[in-house]
């Protein structure tokens, strides 16, 4: 790639590795947003941020502001702009008619089934903010892009900070529940979640993701303790608040990935 919008590269950086340019402001915007992502991960599944309100409210009012942020990010840089257009146009068109399809659906059943005005707001609501969810997808890819891996470095690095932390909290639950004399009920656990299953529900793709944090960070061995210790806390709550589903999910997407994938095939088994 050459001209202007060409990617800086180091004689001793592998080709396609994006070397860190602080001067340039698409690569410094598309740093933040993985910072951002990371940072609402983390303050929302460690943190009551705002009291009185349930927090699944919570996450879903911080939610919106974050994708407004979010937004703002190709609408700020003609480069990342350019690389979202890319992104979108080489979605397939079946894909697309299927996502529209979706929403169309989404939004037939919030009318129809709706008990009440405020009923149906709800409803609306959660349609549109799985709607543009399925935009920032689309935006996150355009910012990793233009970062490479230094996007992903960040990404895992508050995944992986995220993940300690909750297993932290978890087993100092547990300890104070057994020094109180009390028994370990999981359905009072993590505590910043409405209902264990949630966190279930980020650890399915969270767990296969944290694989990656000694191959990011190969220079430092203590990536490879680091990935040990918050993998461990990971299986560790997956099976003490009896996550079938999640553990049926990634031992599924591991035999697939056996069958389909071959030239990672020796890897994915180490």
């Amino acid at each position: 790639m050459t001209g202007p919008g060409a990617l800086s590269q180091d004689p001793g950086v592998p080709s396609g590795v994006v070397r860190a340019d602080l001067k340039d402001r698409a690569f410094l915007i598309s740093l933040f947003v993985p910072t951002l992502i990371g940072s609402y991960l983390l303050l929302t599944s460690t943190a009551y941020l705002i009291h009185g309100i349930w927090p699944y409210d919570v996450k879903r009012i911080l939610q919106f502001g974050l994708l407004l942020i979010l937004f703002l990010a190709p609408a700020l840089n003609g480069r990342i702009r350019r690389e979202f257009g890319t992104v979108l146009t080489a979605i397939p068109g079946w894909l697309k008619f299927m996502l529209l399809a979706i929403v169309l659906w989404g939004i037939q059943s919030a009318l129809i089934n709706a008990q009440s005005i405020m009923h149906a707001l709800n409803s609306l609501s959660e349609v549109a903010l799985l709607s543009t969810l399925v935009l920032g997808i689309f935006v996150v890819a355009a910012c990793r892009r233009v970062a490479g891996r230094w996007f992903d470095r960040i990404a895992i690095a508050m995944l992986a900070l995220t993940g300690l932390t909750v297993g932290l909290q978890e087993l100092l639950g547990v300890a104070a529940a057994h020094n109180a004399g009390a028994a370990f009920n999981f359905r009072i656990s993590l505590l910043n979640f409405s209902w264990p299953r949630f966190y279930n529900q980020v650890q399915s793709w969270a767990i296969p993701a944290l694989g990656m944090l000694p191959l990011l960070f190969a220079r430092y061995r203590l990536a490879f303790y680091l990935c040990f210790i918050v993998l461990g806390l990971q299986w560790y709550i997956m099976l003490a608040t009896g996550a079938r589903g999640s553990v049926v999910s990634i031992g599924a997407a591991i035999v697939f990935a056996l069958i389909f994938l071959p030239p990672v095939r020796s890897n994915l088994l180490k």
